[in-house]
């Protein structure tokens, strides 16, 4: 009896078929890019609403934002806006711009300050911010919880600053008079319908999204060009 010859793929037929692989990897990945991208933005808005609601809770609690007494001493002789952003001073790993508080502020820092005071003494990274979280959060409770993260990854890194999807650190203002309205040391006015510079709440959070930056022309505000891809709290 006769055995059946096996058919073998000839080099040309091999060469189709890994074409035709790339082919679809290629439009493949374009897909899986978006889809990663759009779930890390998910991620950052969700962070951003926790830490916001662990902030108006701290304020129930303590009536007083999480700020350092510095914070609250540099927002005072502010003359041009009396509340606080935490930017990026101190904070190294990206091309993200300098971000600061309003006017000739006495005091700067990087969410640090308010991560310390929200996470508790224990979390606190070093002995200046262990200090800032035992003066303002006496009953040591922890209202933020965040994983730590990998060198300038996302998390919390070693200094204690909060880094979104990217690896940029967090914008988070502060209402520090008391007025329930509060504004951002980038964005001036921070909605393109309102002439008003600052928003109904306590506090905001902004991320810089994909391209870890953001243009601080007033001029172009929050959804102008390259600000299009940043994630507000307040949307």
């Amino acid at each position: 009896m006769k055995l059946q010859q096996q058919r073998a793929f000839t080099l040309i037929e091999l060469l189709v078929v890994i074409a035709v692989m790339g082919i679809l990897a290629g439009l493949l990945l374009p897909a899986l890019s978006k889809a990663k991208d759009s779930a890390k933005k998910k991620t950052a808005k969700a962070e951003m609403t926790s830490l916001v609601a662990a902030i108006n809770q701290f304020a129930a609690d303590y009536n007083r934002m999480p700020a350092s007494k510095k914070a609250e001493e540099s927002a005072a002789q502010n003359t041009l806006c009396p509340d606080f952003t935490y930017g990026t001073t101190g904070v190294a790993g990206g091309p993200y711009p300098s971000i600061t508080t309003y006017g000739n502020s006495i005091h700067q820092a990087p969410n640090s300050e308010v991560l310390a005071v929200l996470r508790g003494h224990n979390l606190a990274p070093n002995p200046t911010l262990k200090q800032i979280s035992q003066s303002r959060n006496p009953r040591d409770i922890t209202y933020f919880h965040a994983k730590v993260a990998a060198s300038t990854g996302p998390g919390i890194d070693n200094d204690g600053v909060l880094r979104d999807p990217w690896g940029s650190p967090y914008i988070v203002s502060l209402d520090l008079n008391d007025d329930n309205r509060t504004a951002d040391g980038l964005y001036s006015p921070m909605r393109k319908d309102q002439a008003d510079p600052a928003i109904k709440a306590q506090a905001v959070v902004w991320s810089f999204g994909p391209d870890r930056t953001a243009n601080p022309d007033p001029a172009i505000g929050p959804r102008g060009v390259g600000n299009k891809d940043n994630i507000l709290s307040w949307d």
